[in-house]
């Protein structure tokens, strides 16, 4: 496998699902692993409280784990976005609110739900000064700040919240954590995962439906799935079927992703190379390993720009066969 080529063993994980199970939720594990490890590290149990800051594809996942496992629980999600305020009470968010409106962000309705006693925890997938500073304000005495975001730039932070002894952790360094989600997948702990897909999309289609959806319309959407192959349908009964081999094999249509955008060479010119046309699934791998580059190229009847691979890479476009 060209995947075993590229990557370590601590790169690749292979967990086993059993056949009932969808195989959309199963491309959708990863992600609820990450959300699950988080609610595992605030220590949150029934009948707590929370503050998710952010309502990005992360946020809504551990929204549906909270949910889970937690039916009765105040959930406060706090989110600019009015397509993402949907999404979330959508998902089981108790309130949503708009902190650039909203005079005392937070921690006016925390307080009101909590009967001034603030939650007992908040997830923040924002990394920001504002995130940092509601997170603190809006945690009672002991309390726990899950931090789930990449900062960009250092904030201040105002030593003395260490007073209401608050638990200020991460949840990026988890292991073991997939066959507890799987088990709690299978078993109905964790309901409602396919409802976190957005769409499904052919790969022929990653770059137009895919990468341009979610850098265009990324508000309306949590989980892409990308098929590599779809079955086609079965012919009409006593419909001819043909034998030639071009039927059978998949065709490949324009490029998706490439690492050029230099034009075509003359194919009618025997002295010019002829570029090799490449399948949709290395046009995938290609545009993972430029990835660390932080750019990635498509064909000019799409656009002449370069897109940055940083500005989706918070919504995960998973393959699944």
């Amino acid at each position: 496998m060209k995947i075993a080529r590229q990557y370590g063993p601590r790169d690749v994980r292979v967990e086993e699902i059993d056949e009932p199970e969808p195989v959309e939720v199963a491309a959708c594990i990863e992600s609820v692993a990450t959300a699950w490890h988080a609610v595992k590290r605030a220590n949150f149990n029934e009948g707590d409280t929370a503050l998710i800051l952010g309502g990005g594809p992360t946020a809504l996942f551990i929204l549906r784990v909270l949910r889970s496992a937690a039916p009765t629980s105040f959930i406060l999600v706090s989110e600019s976005s009015p397509a993402r305020r949907t999404l979330a009470l959508k998902h089981g968010a108790s309130e949503v609110l708009d902190p650039s409106n909203t005079h005392f962000g937070a921690t006016g309705i925390i307080y009101k739900a909590t009967a001034g006693f603030g939650v007992h925890a908040v997830f923040d997938t924002v990394g920001t000064q504002s995130s940092v500073d509601s997170a603190l304000l809006c945690l009672r005495t002991g309390g726990t700040l899950v931090n789930m975001a990449v900062w960009k730039t250092n904030v201040m932070v105002n030593m003395n919240f260490m007073f209401k002894e608050i638990t200020v952790t991460g949840a990026m360094a988890y292991d073991n954590v997939h066959a507890e989600v799987i088990e709690a997948v299978a078993g109905g702990h964790i309901q409602g995962i396919e409802e976190l897909i957005t769409d499904s999309i052919q790969i022929e289609d990653v770059v137009k439906k895919g990468y341009l959806e979610l850098l265009n319309k990324g508000d309306e959407h949590i989980k892409i799935l990308v098929r590599p192959h779809e079955p086609p349908p079965p012919p009409p009964e006593g419909a001819a079927q043909e034998s030639s081999s071009d039927d059978t094999e998949p065709k490949d249509e324009a490029l998706a992703i490439t690492t050029s955008n230099k034009p075509a060479p003359d194919e009618s010119d025997p002295t010019k190379e002829t570029a090799r046309t490449t399948t949709p699934i290395e046009q995938v791998a290609a545009a993972a390993a430029n990835a660390k580059t932080g750019t990635f190229s498509i064909p000019r009847r799409l656009t002449e720009k370069k897109l940055r691979l940083s500005s989706i890479r918070t919504k995960f476009v998973e393959v699944i066969d």
